[in-house]
């Protein structure tokens, strides 16, 4: 993939179990039947992936394109925190932004409950303080907004030095990923779950239960650490699965 991605995408579509007693013709059919469902797994797998790379560049366009307004690079913090309260009104609301400060404190945000919060032990936000140009961070729980959230951030730097002066963060609300992935068209006997680096579920659909926060199951954790996307069977509550997935290092 030709970007970042820091989230496992697992495509769980149920096979249909194969009959030893069946004759030549019922297998054969059988048989196109699970060659079409892996062209299904792939495909779906594709699908949100290429939804997930646009949601993902246009955070990064949004950040990027917010760390070289010249109220940021100039740390004017008045007149940065006026230009937040305006673009709130124009951003969805399951998204935020914070500016912080090279101590991590947020000094202007659209959430102006944030104001003065400090953040610098986020990983994101060391992450960027360190200079790493665009960091995605495992879901966290913010105190600044209820339920959990996606972190994304990048540094900003001073007109003069160069030196980072501080980092631009977007969050966004998990519970949104709950209701775009509940969109998209599944095919039956299926399912799609999200997870951060860590195996830790972010989102998932349909929802059986309250898996958010919960790391996958063990039988698909092993697919955390492969180095490229792939199809293949897993046996999950004893019932065999095709598993379509793409892990965190995959490009």
């Amino acid at each position: 993939m030709k970007l970042p991605h820091r989230l496992l995408i697992v495509v769980s579509l149920a096979l249909v179990p194969l009959s030893a007693l069946q004759i030549y013709s019922a297998f054969r059919l059988e048989n196109q039947q699970t060659l079409a469902t892996f062209d299904e797994a792939q495909r779906l797998l594709q699908l949100i992936e290429d939804e997930q790379a646009g949601t993902i560049a246009g955070i990064r366009r949004l950040l990027t394109t917010i760390r070289q307004v010249p109220v940021v690079v100039d740390q004017d913090w008045p007149q940065c925190q006026g230009m937040m309260s305006r673009l709130k009104k124009e951003y969805p609301p399951n998204l935020e932004i914070y500016v912080a400060n090279n101590d991590g404190i947020i000094k202007c945000s659209t959430n102006p409950s944030a104001m003065g919060i400090d953040v610098s032990m986020q990983q994101h936000v060391k992450e960027a303080l360190a200079g790493v140009e665009f960091f995605i961070g495992g879901q966290i729980t913010p105190g600044t907004k209820h339920g959990t959230a996606l972190p994304f951030a990048v540094p900003y730097r001073n007109a003069e030095s160069g030196g980072i002066s501080g980092a631009v963060i977007a969050l966004l609300d998990i519970r949104w990923l709950d209701d775009y992935l509940a969109a998209k068209p599944l095919p039956p006997s299926s399912a799609l779950t999200l997870a951060d680096r860590d195996g830790v579920i972010v989102a998932q659909v349909p929802r059986t239960a309250d898996t958010s926060g919960k790391t996958l199951p063990e039988e698909f954790m092993a697919l955390l650490n492969r180095s490229s996307r792939g199809i293949e069977h897993v046996t999950y509550n004893g019932a065999e699965r095709l598993i379509a997935y793409s892990p965190v290092t995959a490009r």
